[in-house]
């Protein structure tokens, strides 16, 4: 979902990355340029080549000539030269007087200039000796570190760089997680997971160890009972409620998540993070409208103008069984000429969820991220073939349908591109892509990426039943299938209900 980079207020990145508007993508930006009458040194303007002024840079230029050979003025060559040594040899007097009055000082303090010297009339009180500072880790700096023993595979030396973060930087949670994250995507996940649980295990009243061995649990009981320790042990720990929250979303519990949200509040109850997430899972829990309401209030508290507002509200709005609310948010959307952009996005999304879009709606340009919706609607009018003639940006390659389309037509060398989604769909909260490609590829079973709901983001939740209903009509399953179609067809806020009423009807 595109966030809102208009405004400074930390406002929700939901992940995509956040199908966010992505700054490349923006509209390009025109210079614009004044031209402003020249001025003259004398403060005239516009008369720059006026007799006068030529007359008086042709008299400058004519002592400077003058200058140059000696004659200016009377003054002769030989006084001129007289001049420059007397000026030469006052330099060098007070070239040493300098050096040798704050010579000393300089050696003390390399930092401290002569004039700064000066300035300093009172005598410096003693100062006391400072504790020793820990010295601070920084990801970007042990990064090439990190990098260079991930491409040897030298799992001794990452463990080690991770242990030394943890002993000099504890409570860095920011820093422990990029390490934590960097890892898992290059296929560490076990070893890292087996490393911080020892690290929890020996330091059993530390919070924060508690929640990096948690975090890598996923989306788990197990995590969540993980994470209510560290939070135990630390009851003002936000981030721990935060992921918390994030924990039982994954896992379908709404109330739980509210409440996790609930506890980030009160430790930050300006936070636009937890806000936002707060009003989603109660949207999710059923409270609907009341939800919504509350969360525009207090947006409108933050002084924000009306279609700000829309812009936080809009895809809440679409969690709801009825469009009129969220037309509502467009349409204050769409009076701010800047949201051109994310208006044409949420219209679309808008009309995909509740089964509105038309062939007029792709007739002319549409930005990339409202590609989706134009296959969407193709495949659920049977056009495959046009989806397979589109060009694929190359961010979005491969081309997640039409590897789906290549494998359920059985067509060759499609295996490659999938495997190639797997990779790249690593480093993604949401494994929704992953997993299905796995499930192409015959790596697991229905049952298996069944069981992996919980790595499914609840916006993926429709698109993953169709695709297990898809491999279980080419197994042919129909009763299975026709079951997988059913749950599709429940998600919340789903774009992809035409086209898995099109799929569910064919045989």
């Amino acid at each position: 979902m595109p966030e809102d980079k208009s405004q400074n207020d930390n406002s929700v990145k939901l992940s995509f990355p956040d199908v966010k508007v992505s700054e490349s993508r923006e509209n390009e930006n025109r210079s614009s340029f004044s031209f402003e009458p020249v001025k003259a040194e004398n403060g005239r303007e516009n008369d720059i080549l006026s007799s006068d002024f030529l007359e008086e840079e042709k008299k400058k230029w004519e002592n400077e000539i003058k200058i140059r050979h000696g004659k200016t003025q009377g003054v002769s060559k030989k006084a001129i030269m007289v001049l420059v040594a007397f000026a030469v040899f006052f330099f060098f007097l007070a070239a040493l007087f300098l050096l040798f009055s704050f010579g000393g000082k300089t050696q003390e303090t390399k930092s401290e200039s002569p004039v700064s010297a000066k300035v300093k009339a009172k005598p410096e009180k003693e100062k006391k000796p400072l504790a020793e500072k820990v010295p601070q880790v920084n990801f970007v700096e042990i990064f090439p570190e990190i990098k260079k023993a991930v491409s040897e595979k030298n799992w001794t030396k990452l463990s080690e760089i991770s242990l030394n973060a943890l002993k000099e930087q504890p409570e860095n949670i920011t820093l422990h997680e990029k390490i934590q994250n960097y890892l898992m995507a290059c296929g560490f996940h076990d070893r890292i997971g087996k490393l911080y649980d020892k690290y929890a295990s020996e330091n059993p009243a530390s919070a924060e160890a508690v929640f990096l061995a948690a975090r890598l649990k996923g989306n788990t009981q197990s995590a969540a009972h993980k994470m209510q320790e560290a939070l135990k042990i630390k009851p003002g720990f936000y981030e721990a409620y935060m992921e918390l929250g994030n924990i039982f979303s994954h896992l379908r519990n709404w109330n739980e998540a509210e409440e996790a949200y609930k506890g980030a509040l009160k430790l930050k109850p300006d936070d636009p993070a937890a806000r936002y997430l707060f009003a989603l899972e109660q949207l999710r829990a059923g409270k609907g409208r009341e939800a919504l309401g509350a969360y525009e209030t207090y947006l409108q508290g933050r002084k924000l103008t009306p279609p700000q507002v829309a812009l936080k509200c809009v895809w809440l709005a679409l969690h709801l069984d009825t469009p009129a609310l969220a037309e509502k948010y467009l349409g204050e959307i769409k009076k701010e000429a800047r949201y051109e952009r994310k208006y044409m996005f949420y219209s679309m999304a808008e009309k995909a969820i509740y089964g509105k879009l038309e062939e007029k709606d792709f007739q002319e340009w549409y930005p990339n991220e409202c590609r989706v919706y134009h296959i969407i609607y193709l495949l659920s009018r049977n056009k495959e073939r046009e989806v397979q003639l589109q060009t694929t940006p190359p961010d979005d390659f491969p081309d997640f349908w039409k590897v789906f389309l290549a494998w359920k037509n059985d067509n060759a060398d499609w295996q490659n591109n999938a495997s190639a989604i797997i990779g790249k769909n690593r480093k993604d909260k949401d494994r929704t892509k992953g997993i299905i490609a796995s499930l192409w590829l015959s790596e697991i079973s229905v049952e298996d990426a069944e069981r992996r709901l919980n790595d499914v983001a609840p916006e993926s939740e429709g698109l993953f039943y169709l695709m297990l209903a898809e491999c279980c009509k080419k197994k042919n399953e129909p009763e299975k299938a026709a079951g997988y179609y059913a749950k599709a067809l429940k998600a919340k806020a789903s774009p992809y209900k035409a086209l898995i009423e099109n799929y569910s009807r064919k045989k």
